[in-house]
């Protein structure tokens, strides 16, 4: 076994805890790493190998008297003939007994190994009074596959346990490179990135992996390959050979969601019976109560992905619908989008699209491959399709691109035949257009001081006249992108020309989405007040910005607005306004569609 210092510091310092929780899947030697790190130390040791056969509290009494009577025999002829203590005042009698013969030991460590096996209540219980108790020299170690089914959530938010998770039990490479040398092989930096990434770090698959790698001379590539291939026969013939046919079928479908959340992993579940057999899995499927969700074994998860084609087509996307439902409940769109974009429904996907008003460009991006790979023909079948597409190019700074993409669709919608589903499309086009051209407007030098970018709204305008139609955009919280200051022209009057034009486009705009705009111009004008250095006046118009903006839920209109007003204040220097205004600002945070 390779030394592995990290991992004895850690143990070391949660050492004094009451409770140390060791829980990770199978091959990540748990108990190799608790008893190598124990043996190093000075701590007297009871450590107590569990079985199922351990759910019955008179074998389990047992389990924990045999190897304390090796330490001290005395106690545990005291602790048998007493019996296990059922009851309050009989587990009240074992601490007595306890404390008297336990109190002169600096460190005393019980390690219930397997824990995970444990369901009777009363052995719970009393495994969860011994953690609770106040002996402050004694530590439980408690290493299982999954949480036990003991309350510590006190005792965890107090800081009275700790927890040793898988990411702490997988090799760094340092200790990869360290196994490497014990077996006699020299590795560059690049061979031990190699070796991370293809093992996981997982210490089942590094070992395997050293294991290969010796009989095969040192060939790093074919060790990789023949690791995986033993991980995959390992799956077969221990977990798949062991297992029902409905279950080996459940876990397939698994292996299609990200994050599998106990309640989604039940809603997919034909009965209750399924799940209960998961616990066959354990070992590569692992519970986790902190985030009420089961954990995959990578390796694991790839082997189930290898067996989709097993999966009728009906059954996939009715599991991927399923995950996506799940999402939405959950607040968590992207993910949802994520898996509609698997299905192919991609009408949800803009629907959802709708509602959500700042997407990152990270997000925008992912959202953004997804929509492009909808085949041209869906597309046109799904009126407000092209404007979240371009909502999206735009969301990237990629106005070239959108520029030619909204060229294209403005050609393919015109030959579309007329009727609501074409003036819906051309609608959302001209909006999209419109921001578009108001956007990079600032960019140019425009003679006479004359913008345009409110025609394509203009037009917008027209076709929505023709097929009226509620927006699936939630237009009280437009972004309006723009600062009017970012004007690059000094020839005089543009700034203002800017801002005429942006309030006939907003106009032609709240007519489609009311109140989408609301306070923009008075903002505009408070904006370029302030930085002539006309206080006064640019508190005028930002009160008037505020009074609209705040009226018509347009938030980003009035962060902008009180962002001014605060600087407004603090030249005054009114320090009560400042304050207030701060205050405006945090109370907006509670507000629900903020």
């Amino acid at each position: 076994m390779v030394a592995r210092p990290r991992l004895n510091r850690l143990f070391s310092e949660c050492l004094h805890r009451a409770a140390i929780l060791v829980l990770s899947g199978t091959g990540y030697g748990k108990t190799q790493v608790v008893s190598w790190f124990l043996s190093h130390t000075d701590a007297v040791v009871n450590w107590v190998q569990l079985s199922e056969a351990d759910n019955d509290p008179a074998r389990f009494w047992e389990s924990f008297c045999r190897p304390l009577a090796l330490q001290s025999p005395a106690l545990a002829a005291r602790l048998l003939e007493n019996g296990f203590p059922a009851s309050k005042d009989e587990y009240a009698r074992h601490e007595l007994i306890t404390a008297d013969s336990l109190s002169e030991i600096k460190r005393y460590v019980v390690v219930y190994d397997d824990v995970h096996l444990l369901t009777n209540e009363a052995v719970l219980a009393f495994i969860r009074n011994c953690a609770h108790s106040s002996f402050t020299n004694i530590t439980r170690i408690l290493i299982g596959r999954s949480e036990p089914r003991i309350d510590l959530v006190g005792m965890e938010a107090r800081g009275d346990v700790v927890r040793v998770t898988e990411e702490a039990l997988c090799f760094d490479e340092k200790e990869i490179t360290d196994y490497m040398h014990q077996l006699g092989f020299t590795v560059s930096f690049g061979d031990v990135s190699k070796i991370s990434q293809n093992t996981g770090r997982w210490p089942l698959a590094v070992n395997l992996f050293g294991q290969v790698l010796a009989r095969c001379g040192g060939r790093i590539d074919y060790a990789c390959s023949a690791m995986k291939h033993s991980l995959s026969m390992l799956f077969e013939n221990d977990v798949f050979h062991a297992i029902s046919q409905p279950l080996k079928h459940f876990l397939i479908r698994l292996s299609l969601i990200d994050h599998l959340a106990a309640d989604l992993v039940e809603e997919l579940a034909p009965d209750q019976a399924l799940i209960e057999e998961l616990r066959v899995v354990s070992g590569y499927l692992r519970y986790d109560g902190n985030i009420n969700a089961y954990q995959p074994n990578p390796f694991f998860l790839d082997e189930l992905r290898n067996n989709l084609n097993l999966l009728p087509e009906v059954e996939r996307l009715d599991t991927l619908r399923a995950a996506a439902r799940w999402c939405i409940h959950n607040g968590d769109e992207v993910n949802a989008i994520t898996y509609f974009g698997k299905v192919g429904d991609y009408e949800q996907i803009v629907y959802l699209l709708a509602k959500m008003v700042n997407l990152i460009p990270s997000v925008s991006k992912v959202v953004l491959t997804i929509l492009e790979r909808a085949p041209r023909e869906v597309a046109l079948k799904i009126p407000e399709f092209p404007g979240a597409h371009l909502r999206l190019l735009l969301r990237q700074h990629m106005y070239a691109e959108m520029r030619e993409i909204a060229a294209r669709y403005l050609a393919d919608a015109e030959k579309l035949p007329d009727g609501p589903p074409k003036y819906q499309m051309l609608t959302g086009l001209y909006v999209c257009i419109g921001y578009l051209e108001m956007i990079t407007s600032v960019k140019k030098d425009q003679p006479g001081n004359q913008f345009d970018f409110d025609i394509p709204f203009k037009t917008a305008k027209t076709y929505f006249n023709r097929n009226p139609f509620v927006s699936k955009s939630r237009g009280y919280s437009h972004k309006i992108g723009v600062w009017c200051v970012n004007v690059v022209s000094a020839r005089k009057g543009q700034m203002e020309a800017y801002i005429d034009t942006a309030g006939r486009a907003f106009e032609h705009l709240s007519q489609m989405l009311p109140g989408t705009g609301d306070g923009f111009v008075d903002l505009a004008h408070g904006e370029l007040c302030f930085y002539r250095g006309e206080i006064n006046l640019a508190e005028k118009f930002l009160l008037q910005a505020l009074t609209k903006s705040r009226q018509a839920n347009q938030y980003d209109i009035r962060n902008r607005v009180l962002s001014y007003m605060m600087r407004v204040a603090a030249i005054q220097g009114d320090f009560p306004k400042m304050g207030r205004i701060n205050g405006e600002l945090e109370n907006q945070l509670e507000a629900l569609d903020y």
